[in-house]
């Protein structure tokens, strides 16, 4: 992996991406990856905006662009039509002192392809290897260092207030965190503000609320149909399913 983004990050080489990726392919198209094309594509924008210093043609990028694109377009149509189309259409258009005359200059004015292309092979490599993308201990340092306020904050408050911190197994406060740090559903039940565990799963009423078990069992202690906390739906508490989230 780290040869493959060395060429591409220092290189700027998409031939080890590439072959990765072609060697891969169908895996890649059962997870919905984009991947493959993308490097298709830009590999096609490099050939394009290519200069031969022996050349005073406009013509020798687009011409080279060409023959890759009739080797390797094919095999995309079906998936990216469009996409092909559009890259195709700017053949017409030579990039030259007036590119921005061109329809298809914006194909063209991506500063950031090539750290785009190597995030996205990061990836998906690992997810073929079932890893994350990024190491464990930088999620958790990130993750905390972005809590790490709020936390303060409420100990200041508590402290303020002399008041405690009486949750065992969930935090007082909400830590909102980006969605790249966001890995896992979680359940809270409505009722006891307890938050979903192994122990204590969320359960679905025949209503289509859900609890968790331990509030389901005390609200129907007892009985052998019970009411809905949150609407007159009734049922038998024998009914209620466990819902995985």
């Amino acid at each position: 992996m780290y040869h493959i983004l060395s060429a591409l990050r220092n290189g700027h080489d998409l031939s080890p991406a590439i072959s990765w990726a072609r060697e891969h392919s169908q895996d890649l198209s059962l997870r919905g990856s984009n991947l493959e094309f993308n490097l298709a594509r830009l590999k096609f924008i490099e050939l394009y905006t290519s200069e031969d210093l022996m050349s005073d043609s406009l013509w020798e990028g687009p011409m080279a662009a060409l023959e890759y694109a009739r080797e390797v377009f094919p095999g995309f149509g079906a998936r990216y039509g469009k996409e092909v189309a559009g890259l195709m259409g700017s053949l017409a258009f030579p990039i030259g002192e007036d590119a921005d005359g061109s329809p298809y200059s914006s194909l063209f004015g991506n500063g950031t392809a090539w750290e785009e292309a190597s995030s996205s092979f990061t990836t998906e490599f690992c997810s073929l290897l079932g890893l994350p993308s990024t190491s464990a201990l930088y999620t958790a340092v990130t993750a905390g260092g972005i809590a790490l306020p709020i936390l303060s904050k409420l100990s200041r408050i508590i402290a303020a207030t002399r008041g405690s911190w009486t949750s065992v197994n969930e935090l007082p406060v909400e830590t909102p965190l980006p969605a790249g740090f966001q890995f896992h559903s979680v359940f809270v039940c409505p009722v006891s503000k307890e938050q979903g565990t192994d122990e204590n799963p969320p359960m679905l009423l025949n209503c289509g609320h859900v609890l968790a078990r331990e509030s389901l069992e005390a609200h129907a202690r007892g009985k052998t149909r019970m009411k809905c906390p949150y609407c007159p739906g009734e049922s038998a508490p024998r009914d209620a399913r466990r819902v995985f989230i």
